[in-house]
C-alpha cells in the first residue's frame, strides 16, 4: 500500500467515525469483498469515506479514490452519511451544534490574524471564507434542528457541549459512551473538573 496519507475535510468531520462494533464490520466486509464503495476526495482532503479508509490502512488494502467535483460539498457530506449511517439522536444533534457553528469561522481578532504580514496566514483564512461561502447563509439552530428532526432541547445540550466541553467529552458523546444530557451538565463545569470526568 501507497504511504500516502489523507487529512479529513472538516465538514467530514462533522459526524463520528464508526464506533467499534460496526468498524469491525466494515473490516470484515472489506476483507471478504474489497472496497466495494470508492473514498471520495474533495481538496485533496477526505471528503467521504474516513471509516473506509481507516479500515484499509488497518487492513493494509490499496483504497480506492475518486474526486469530488461538485459545488456543495456539505450537502454531498450529508447526503452520504445522514440516510446510511445509524445515528443515535445525540449524535444527530452534535452534527447540527457543530453545523450551526460553521459559520462563524476563525477568530479574526486572533494573534495568528491580527497585524499578520504572512501571505500564507491571510490566505489560510481567505480559503476558509471562500470555502465557507459554498455554506447557506447562517441558519438557526431551531431550524436545523428541525431540518434533521432532532428536538431544539436537545440540539441546544449538544451546542453547549460543543462550545463549552473538551475534545474528549465531545469524543465520548459522539462515540455515543455518554449521555448528552450528562456531557451537557459536565461542560458547563470549569476545565480541570472535565478533566477529572
Amino acid at each position: 500500500m501507497k504511504d500516502m496519507e489523507y487529512a479529513f475535510h472538516r465538514f467530514a468531520e462533522l459526524l463520528p467515525l464508526c464506533g467499534e462494533e460496526d468498524m469491525k464490520n466494515l473490516e470484515d466486509s472489506i476483507r471478504k469483498n474489497g472496497l466495494t464503495e470508492p473514498i471520495s476526495l474533495y481538496q485533496g482532503m477526505i471528503l467521504d469515506g474516513r471509516n473506509r479508509y481507516n479500515a484499509c490502512r488497518k487492513l493494509g488494502i490499496e483504497p480506492k479514490f475518486v474526486v469530488w467535483y461538485g459545488d456543495d460539498p456539505l450537502g454531498f457530506v450529508e447526503s452520504k452519511n445522514l440516510p446510511r449511517r445509524h445515528l443515535s439522536v445525540s449524535q444527530k444533534a452534535m452534527f447540527v451544534a457543530k453545523l450551526s457553528e460553521l459559520r462563524k469561522g476563525g477568530d479574526r481578532r486572533s494573534e495568528d490574524f491580527k497585524g499578520s504580514t504572512d501571505p500564507l496566514k491571510k490566505e489560510e483564512f481567505n480559503k476558509e471564507d471562500k470555502e465557507l461561502n459554498v455554506l447557506p447563509e447562517l441558519v438557526s439552530l431551531e431550524s436545523l434542528s428541525a431540518k434533521h428532526n432532532v428536538p431544539y432541547g436537545t440540539a441546544k445540550r449538544a451546542k453547549t457541549v460543543v462550545n463549552s466541553g473538551l475534545p474528549p467529552l465531545v469524543e465520548l458523546v459522539e462515540d455515543a459512551k455518554v449521555s448528552l444530557s450528562l456531557a451537557s451538565k459536565v461542560a458547563r463545569e470549569p476545565k480541570k473538573t472535565q478533566e477529572e470526568f
